[in-house]
């Protein structure tokens, strides 16, 4: 497959999943407890299938892009430094103005504050430097991952505060993916990747654009579809989702793009 074929590949994929998604939001899962309701099972499982069949194919098919091996993967593009100051915008509405810290621990808090403003200063240092055609250390780009893995402890030991039991599937598997691709992204940084597994790294970072937006655009949908009684909440925004897809994104687009056949 060419870029090209991914790009499009993805926009249905994500497109199809982001509605089939919002379907199952307001009609076949309990905004309350997040199971199916019982009289809507077979629906549902149908539509948890396409969204499960579309993730392996944008997983799979990506691994057969045709790409350049020799090639150096280069991210100094311009949509890639506008995708990591998104980030950073994300990281600080979520960690300074969201709830989502509020059933954490004062150590658990303050914590995070410091990585998270380590982890802003990283993705616009990133952005900066990189409209500037300026070089960076690239160790810094380990500051994310670690924000990110102390993210996934308060979160982990607090999903009550998730209300639902299919968000919280969402959250975890998306989490663990985001995880991966921010230590994919450092490890390109420092060059500390092989160009035999360049494929891998884009197949993993659309995969997970794939699957944040699937998780974070419905809830948004149905948030504004329920004004009066919003339903689907919990204290993880959805924009953070939102950014995390579009960051991961242009970074496996970025990748194709950088190392494709001529």
């Amino acid at each position: 497959m060419t870029s090209r074929h991914n790009y499009v590949l993805f926009s249905i994929a994500c497109l199809s999943g982001i509605a089939v998604r919002t379907v199952m939001l307001l009609f076949t899962i309990d905004p309350v407890s997040g199971f199916i309701y019982i009289d809507y099972t077979p629906h549902a499982i149908g539509l948890m299938s396409v969204l499960v069949i579309a993730g392996a194919l944008i997983f799979g098919l990506t691994l057969f892009s045709k790409i350049n091996r020799d090639e150096k993967v280069s991210l100094s593009y311009l949509p890639f430094q506008i995708a990591c100051s998104v980030m950073a915008a994300a990281i600080g509405y979520e960690t300074f103005l969201s709830p989502l810290l509020s059933k954490s621990n004062a150590m658990q808090t303050y914590l995070l504050y410091f990585l998270a403003a380590c982890a802003m200063a990283t993705f616009i240092a990133v952005t900066v430097f990189g409209i500037l055609k300026k070089p960076f250390h690239p160790a810094i780009t380990l500051l994310p991952v670690a924000y990110w893995i102390m993210r996934l402890i308060i979160v982990f030991t607090d999903f009550s505060t998730i209300s639902t039991i299919s968000e919280t599937v969402i959250e975890t598997l998306s989490m663990c993916l985001t995880l991966a691709v921010l230590l994919f992204y450092s490890k390109l940084e420092c060059d500390q990747i092989k160009p035999s597994r360049y494929r891998l790294v884009a197949a993993t970072a659309i995969l997970n654009a794939y699957l944040c937006a699937v998780g974070s655009v419905p809830r948004i949908f149905s948030a504004l579809l329920s004004l009066d009684q919003p339903t689907h909440m919990n204290i993880i925004p959805a924009t953070t989702g939102l950014a995390t897809a579009v960051f991961s994104a242009t970074l496996g687009f970025t990748i194709l793009h950088s190392i494709r056949d001529k």
